[in-house]
């Protein structure tokens, strides 16, 4: 078998749960979120990063020239959604960094274990009938190596 070792740490019980409060805390400091279906984002307009440049004159036409605007357009509103995004953007980056560091470790870690795990069930199956009480594992690790038959799909009549 094979030998992988892409990380090698563990993670203090006193460390977890400070990350797990903070992060708690975090949500908590971001309570004005929204959550969105799938298909509500579909729907949505974006003005992603080839866009803000457009939002970024709208808010200097809404800033400078409000007068061009009809009263029924929310100035205040628009402000501060703007002002959102702004201060928003930078934490958004790095939790989307935070998050795709801990998904790639936990990632790898997983694969890790899956690869000695390999090395552990090879040994197990050679001994278990050396070592009582093996054979249950065993057996109970080899169900993940079986496949199910695919049946073909049978043709429709048309």
């Amino acid at each position: 078998m094979s030998h992988q070792n892409l990380v090698s740490a563990s993670l203090d019980p006193a460390v977890k749960t400070t990350i797990l409060s903070q992060l708690t805390e975090i949500r908590k400091q971001l309570d004005f979120s929204v959550s969105l279906t799938p298909e509500a984002i579909k729907a949505l307009p974006k003005a992603g990063t080839l866009l803000s440049p457009f939002v970024d004159k709208a808010a200097s036409v809404v800033s400078n020239h409000p007068e061009i605007l009809p009263g029924t357009f929310d100035q205040a509103e628009y402000k501060k959604d703007y002002q959102l995004m702004i201060d928003l953007e930078p934490i958004s980056q790095l939790l989307s960094e935070i998050a795709e560091m801990v998904s790639n470790t936990l990632l790898a870690v997983k694969s890790d274990l899956f690869v000695a795990s390999l090395s552990v069930y090879d040994n197990a199956a050679k001994q278990v009938d050396a070592v009582p009480g093996l054979n249950g594992t065993v057996a109970g690790m080899a169900e993940h190596f079986k496949r199910t038959k695919k049946t073909a799909a049978k043709p429709t009549a048309a």
